[in-house]
């Protein structure tokens, strides 16, 4: 599975795109160059309860989950190390 990683600036141009010039989403991969599966998903899991999507809650979103899965991985880590050096001992 290839991902495609959503920068701040696409964001923004998202943004612009979805909510003033209404554009597909079809459309805005286009101009992205960027898949529209990917466009779909993250218009899919940030667009409001008002149905807009706001580039700044998105992003703040997308830093959050990214911050928890680098310190479940650091966690991780640390399991292993203390369960060999438990082992060694």
């Amino acid at each position: 599975m290839n991902y495609s990683h959503i920068y701040y600036s696409d964001r923004l141009k998202i943004e612009l795109m979805f909510n003033q010039l209404k554009l597909s989403i079809r459309k805005i991969a286009e101009k992205l160059k960027i898949s529209s599966s990917s466009v779909s998903r993250e218009l899919k899991r940030n667009t409001n309860e008002y149905g807009f999507y706001l580039a700044k809650d998105a992003e703040k979103i997308a830093v959050e989950k990214s911050q928890v899965k680098s310190i479940s991985y650091f966690s991780k880590i640390l399991k292993i190390y203390f369960d060999f050096s438990r082992k060694i001992w």
